[in-house]
């Protein structure tokens, strides 16, 4: 397909980066006119000084697979979902979007492992480190096989307002002898995938706060809609936070399906 060159990819690509640029950069005026500057300080925690580059582009490059999928199932008549991922990500970006993972120096940092895990791996210095994704056993499940959230079970019944499943699960604390330090164990694991994952951040690099009840970009925000009957929230419409940042699987500057940024070393 003509739609797999590369000149027509970096076309697509470029026009969802400048979308994208163009939101951020509205997030940061808002910001500063609220005097917000929070800053994610990537340099001092020995990251990267271009994570926030790398999301945006992850970002992008997700909102590309997405118009390149519309466009080959129009073609083909047909959906292309089974394997998406594998397929995505063997288009490469062009090489100009990819400047971002060039590697950092390791020198001075090969004696002792580093906090943030960065050049743990000479050969691969960012690999495992703070702020990029987690290596996962399972491939992500959205609604749209790409970044949609899910709305379904696998069993084909819409997913309970999580809110529900929060108030169901949290009511009573729950003991059983069955249940081992391992559960403890899995669960940190859990709670830290939730807990440090990375908010999107605006141009100047501030966590976004346009984010509201009527959000609909869901790569931008996360609304969690609260029952007029909540036991602890009644009258508060909606809980609405910055969404996750983006980051490409297995560091790969390539098309692929959404993939979440975390602060934990892993």
């Amino acid at each position: 397909s003509s739609f797999l060159k590369s000149d027509v990819l970096e076309h697509i690509f470029k026009i969802k980066l400048e979308e994208e640029d163009a939101k951020l950069t509205k997030e940061h005026e808002r910001n500063l006119e609220l005097h917000n500057d929070d800053i994610l300080d990537f340099e001092e925690m020995q990251l990267r000084s271009d994570a926030h580059n790398g999301a945006l582009l992850a970002r992008s490059a997700t909102k590309a697979a997405d118009e390149l999928i519309y466009q080959l199932s129009c073609i083909t008549n047909a959906s292309i979902t089974p394997n998406l991922d594998n397929f995505l990500k063997t288009i490469q970006l062009p090489s100009m979007f990819c400047a971002y993972q060039s590697n950092p120096s390791c020198e001075g940092l090969t004696n002792y492992r580093t906090v943030t895990g960065v050049c743990n791996s000479l050969s691969r210095p960012y690999r495992g480190s703070s702020q990029t994704a987690y290596g996962r056993l399972l491939p992500p499940v959205y609604d749209d096989g790409l970044r949609l959230p899910r709305s379904e079970s696998v069993l084909g019944g819409p997913l309970p307002p999580c809110r529900q499943v929060s108030l169901a699960f949290g009511s009573k604390p729950t003991f059983d002898s069955a249940i081992n330090n391992l559960w403890v164990t899995y669960g940190q694991f859990l709670v830290h995938d939730l807990t440090f994952a990375t908010p999107v951040t605006d141009s100047g690099r501030t966590p976004i706060t346009s984010c509201n009840c009527d959000s609909k970009d869901t790569d931008m925000c996360n609304v969690i809609d609260i029952a007029p009957n909540d036991p602890f929230m009644a009258g508060q419409r909606c809980v609405a936070v910055p969404a996750t940042a983006q980051a490409f699987s297995d560091q790969i500057c390539a098309l692929g399906v959404k993939e979440q940024v975390n602060g934990n070393s892993h």
